[in-house]
């Protein structure tokens, strides 16, 4: 007999003709569930920045969690558009990111008009690094479907983040493929 093989169909949205706008866009197809990792502003001339005003290539409100890598803007600076258009998911990321991103995407509602500060109020936050914690724990966004967060040093808080899922039914977790995102990378020396 043959076994149904499960997909996770990947498209990178942002930072693919440049360095910013980091954003991709996950679909587990079995679970239907639909997630992104990091949501970036674009930043450049005029014509790079225009971007940020084009509509997100999927539907706002389908999408379930944001992966979020770390606090620079060009990462998470477009969360507030996002919930503008729709989304009421979670942003997952560390304390540290959340507490930066909170006051980054604040004061860019005061000078941008890409979003308005209730926009970033409606943002919901969940910190993977409360209490008992330890990197690389497995965080299970469905039965067939897993995020790791990995130490990162490229900013405080940073991290990358391995996506796993099964590729056929009954697969243990071991068997699972994966795709690791970065974020940015840094030193992860002390010299």
């Amino acid at each position: 007999s043959v076994r149904k093989q499960m997909m996770l169909k990947v498209k990178f949205i942002g930072a693919t003709q440049g360095v910013t706008g980091s954003c991709s866009w996950l679909w587990h197809t079995d679970s239907d569930t639909q997630f992104l990792v990091d949501c970036g502003i674009h930043q450049g001339p005029h014509h790079i920045e225009w971007k940020n005003r084009e509509r997100f290539p999927f539907n706002a409100s389908d999408i379930q969690y944001v992966l979020l890598t770390h606090a620079h803007v060009d990462h998470c600076g477009l969360i507030p558009k996002l919930v503008a258009e729709g989304f009421k998911g979670w942003v997952y990321c560390t304390q540290a990111t959340r507490d930066a991103a909170k006051e980054l995407l604040a004061d860019a509602a005061r000078v941008s008009d890409l979003y308005s500060p209730e926009n970033v109020e409606r943002i919901k936050w969940h910190a993977i690094d409360k209490g008992e914690f330890n990197w690389n724990r497995i965080l299970t966004l469905d039965e067939d479907l897993t995020a790791t967060f990995n130490r990162g040093s490229h900013a405080l808080g940073g991290c990358s983040i391995s996506v796993s899922w099964a590729r056929t039914p009954g697969d243990k977790l071991e068997d699972f493929a994966s795709i690791h995102f970065t974020g940015d990378l840094g030193c992860q020396t002390d010299e």
